[in-house]
């Protein structure tokens, strides 16, 4: 079992080359989609070194990110759906890093990667039907490592530094392979310097590894390696962290402990200053590099991996094929267990990750916010709906979409409601590109059943209505005092277009995001009181104050049979989402964001799913009775 370790060495340069020629454009757009927001990245063996560098290069980028072995991984009850989850493996095919992937897309995270140097894997499989998910799957031209992660690791590794790179615009050059492993310009090879010295601690028990910031991934690998080969214990630790109390561990154990510092620029003078204190019964060694930053990385794990061999080749182990018993093998194929569900099942944990952020059943309050969902359901189940309102951007056609038609399949299950004789509202904030795109997808004998209403319910109409909507110009003064307001809180730029209506305002390409914490400073001011401003995924709504898409629920309630219930469903429902209003209905649900009460307005949408995807899947869960919708409940 295995390959020569020494033979596997002798190709890391050939795989080095090969690695900066490979196309990593979907590493770049991975790490470009979650720019700004917290990264986990999971590896086991030698692919959690490769983690740990992913999560130092987005660290670098000025957000959160923490590498994880799967079992910590699927640990993590509360994650937000909008972090990234980043799965790095050599084979694609160990339970681990399987059920890791499977977590996520539990989890509901939206940004899903899996980096893999293998091709036609199981990893790859899942990832290619799970929506969204970026797939970098590629085979080194060595095939597979022998025992320990080789090239595979080399290959990985460049492939991180160069995606993020180019992704973040990083100030690092990645150099060629001579410039990489060359220690101090010496030109003599990775490892070099430190041959003699490492010489010196192949016979100890522990060797403590001593690193920096950009060390620790050698430091990382250099703890898998010897560990896995069974070649000795090696603790790790950062220059200080060692200072506050692990350097006892020489006093206690001297004669039976070394030292290996790895060094690169950053930290030279604290390195020095703590080899010189290291007692001069205990032998140290160093492993140096003059690259900063992740080239640093790269160089000084390409020297560990010699130094590996140093240490296999004194106790008569080949690191490469070291010999696995058969209880290893055993506990390699042990399925990961899953975390307890604490009589929760899938979709209600999902539901609570998205209102609340966690689903832990534990405490008082998440018991509490449990029974409100379940109440929730109950409601949903025992209800007879004989309409549906729907939003229209981010619910019936996605935001990005540039036809602003909803697709061929949402148009099905539009039409399949209206045959049926349910009653289906459209409430939007456009105008009139809404009704001519809806003629688009509904049969003319339809468009009399369809109400539309426009500029977030201004004016109500049914589709066949040529007169509405009427875009006459703005002359309400609250109205045009709130957009002097937004301007001059730098909401609206002098780019931004603004468009005029008797009911309101539209600013475009203005800053969304920063709507509400600017409401919320100036509830009191006077230029608000008699207005309402929304916000949808492209644009902020300026609206008279008697404007709701609350108004057209009513409407069509009224116009249902005794029994009957209106079901609303949008995209924006955390305000100032310009659905937080048709959801607060009391059989609402979002396909997109939701405010923190456990009321109404849950999100129930399928793992990975959100907008116009989000919506059919809740769709998918009615059947027809007659001309009323019965809920079977999540997925």
């Amino acid at each position: 079992m295995g390959k020569p370790y020494a033979a596997e060495l002798e190709l890391l340069e050939g795989t080095y080359g090969w690695a900066m020629e490979s196309d990593v454009s979907e590493i770049v757009r991975f790490a470009k989609d979650g720019a700004g927001a917290p990264l986990y990245a999971v590896g086991s063996g030698g692919s959690f070194s490769a983690a740990a560098l992913a999560a130092l290069l987005h660290q670098r980028t000025g957000r959160m990110a923490k590498c994880l072995t799967p079992l910590e991984f699927l640990g993590q009850e509360s994650v937000d759906r909008d972090c990234s989850a980043l799965m790095v493996t050599a084979g694609g095919d160990n339970p681990d890093i399987l059920a890791a992937f499977d977590r996520a897309v539990d989890l509901g995270i939206e940004n899903i990667g899996a980096v893999c140097a293998s091709t036609g894997n199981r990893l790859t499989g899942r990832a290619a039907g799970a929506p969204g998910a970026t797939i970098h799957a590629a085979r080194p031209p060595t095939g597979r490592d022998g025992f320990l992660a080789t090239n595979t690791l080399v290959a990985t590794l460049t492939w991180m530094c160069r995606a993020y790179v180019e992704a973040h615009s990083m100030p690092y050059h990645i150099p060629d392979w001579d410039l990489l492993v060359d220690n101090e310009g010496a030109g003599r090879g990775p490892g070099a310097d430190a041959e003699g010295g490492i010489g010196s601690l192949s016979g100890k028990d522990t060797v403590i590894c001593l690193h920096g910031y950009w060390g620790s991934v050698a430091a990382i690998d250099f703890e898998s390696k010897m560990s896995e080969a069974g070649l000795a214990n090696v603790q790790r630790a950062d220059y200080r962290s060692f200072a506050h109390g692990r350097h006892n561990w020489l006093d206690k154990n001297r004669g039976r402990t070394g030292v290996l510092a790895l060094v690169e620029p950053g930290c030279e003078r604290v390195a020095g200053s703590t080899l010189e204190l290291v007692p001069s019964h205990t032998p140290k060694a160093a492993i140096r590099t003059e690259h900063e930053g992740p080239p640093a990385s790269m160089s000084l794990t390409a020297q560990i991996l010699h130094a590996v061999r140093i240490f296999g080749e004194s106790r008569g182990i080949d690191p490469g094929r070291p010999g696995v018993a058969d209880f290893g093998r055993k506990m390699y194929h042990l399925r990961i267990p899953r975390t307890a569900d604490q009589g929760l099942t899938d979709a209600e944990k999902l539901a609570l990750r998205i209102k609340f952020g966690r689903c832990d059943a534990g405490s008082p309050a998440a018991r509490k916010r449990t029974k409100d969902l379940r109440g929730f359901l109950g409601r949903m189940a025992e209800a007879k709906f004989g309409a549906i309102v729907f939003d229209y951007d981010g619910t019936l056609c996605d935001a990005q979409c540039r036809s602003g038609l909803p697709s061929e399949d949402t148009a099905v299950l539009l039409n399949r409601l209206l045959r049926s004789g349910i009653a289906v509202g459209i409430a939007t904030g456009r105008g009139k590109s809404a009704r001519e795109s809806l003629r688009e997808i509904v049969p003319s004998q339809h468009w009399g059943k369809m109400l539309v209403g426009y500029y977030n319910c201004a004016e109500v109409g049914p589709l066949e209505d040529d007169s509405r909507p009427d875009a006459g110009p703005c002359k309400d003064k609250h109205m045009l005092d709130a957009l002097d307001l937004l301007r001059g809180r730098g909401l609206v730029t002098a780019g931004a277009k603004v468009t005029f209506r008797s009911k309101q305002i539209t600013v475009e390409d203005a800053k969304t995001g920063e709507l509400g914490p600017i409401l919320t400073a100036e509830k009191a001011s006077p230029k608000l009181r008699n207005v309402k401003i929304v916000e949808s995924s492209h644009s902020i709504d300026i609206l008279h104050k008697d404007v709701s898409k609350l108004n057209m629920v009513k409407q069509i309630q009224e116009a249902l049979p005794d029994g009957d219930q209106v079901l609303c469903i949008g995209d924006m429902g955390r305000w100032p989402g310009n659905d937080s209003e048709l959801l607060s209905h009391p059989h609402s649900l979002s396909v997109g964001t939701v405010p923190a009460g456990a009321g109404t307005c849950w999100n129930l949408s399928p793992p990975a799913k959100r907008g116009e995807a989000a919506t059919r899947a809740c769709l998918e869960r009615f059947r027809l009775r007659g001309k009323r919708l019965i809920w079977e409940g999540p997925a």
